[in-house]
């Protein structure tokens, strides 16, 4: 981000840190894969894609997005996989201390401004969950839900097989806007001074065989939970990626 200069003049430096915890999933029944004779699905990988953007000033966060890829693997499917469905819930907390932007940042990064800033104008939070995606099922080529982009089977997979893997590309969704205020990230966040928000993502997909039995295998993923932090030293610093990207496997 290149700097910019304030209504006064005077050189303003932001450094935008985002930081992520671990990214992983587990089957569900206690992360054990289901019966060998029953349709069973797990997480493989979620990749997830958080973008945000500052106003010119530098001092208010006005868009999050976020953009998972959704991995998954599948086994003991007949007829092949016939279509999903896929719900994504998003929780907020506004107004964290310097301990827990930090423990959300990466390994040695920390904090560099000397007042936390823990309420701003219009501060809220968003503690009740939002699905942010439609709950519209959607068949294998991504059809039928405008909130995925896609869906692609593993190199080595076909969605007629009985077992496989492959990912579900969710379209971008935007964090920040109708269910969610600007008001739940940090606004108007001055010189020396650092603000965040945790921000909570539950992601649970539905796998459905297509037998005439209409079997299906559901994956509750960990949660994954990343701070969207603006730390703005009165000088110095490095400048901050206003993109994550985190990956891990899953179990």
């Amino acid at each position: 981000m290149p700097s910019q200069n304030d209504t006064s003049g005077t050189l303003r430096r932001t450094v935008l840190k985002i930081g992520s915890g671990a990214v992983f999933g587990t089957a569900i029944g206690g992360g054990t894969i289901l019966y060998a004779s029953q349709p069973a699905a797990a997480a493989t990988q979620v990749d997830t894609a958080a973008t945000v953007e500052l106003d010119s000033n530098q001092q208010d966060v006005t868009a999050v997005t976020i953009a998972p890829d959704i991995g998954f693997e599948w086994s003991d499917f007949s007829n092949g996989v016939s279509d999903f469905q896929l719900d994504v819930d998003v929780t907020t907390q506004a107004g964290l201390d310097e301990q827990a932007m930090n423990d959300l940042l990466p390994d040695g990064q920390s904090i560099d401004a000397g007042t936390i800033v823990t309420s701003w104008n219009n501060q809220s939070s968003k503690t009740s969950a939002v699905d942010v995606v439609s709950s519209s099922e959607f068949g294998t080529d991504g059809s039928g839900n405008s909130d995925v982009d896609d869906v692609t089977a593993g190199s080595d997979s076909s969605f007629t097989d009985a077992s496989g893997t492959g990912t579900v590309n969710l379209a971008e969704q935007s964090i920040a806007s109708s269910s969610f205020s600007p008001g739940l990230y940090p606004q108007g966040i001055g010189d020396d001074e650092a603000a965040g928000t945790r921000v909570t993502i539950n992601i649970t997909l539905d796998v459905r065989d297509g037998s005439s039995g209409g079997s299906e295998a559901t994956i509750t993923y960990d949660t994954i939970e990343y701070g969207v932090i603006v730390d703005n030293p009165s000088s110095g610093g490095t400048e901050g990626e206003t993109t994550l990207n985190s990956d891990a496997s899953g179990e």
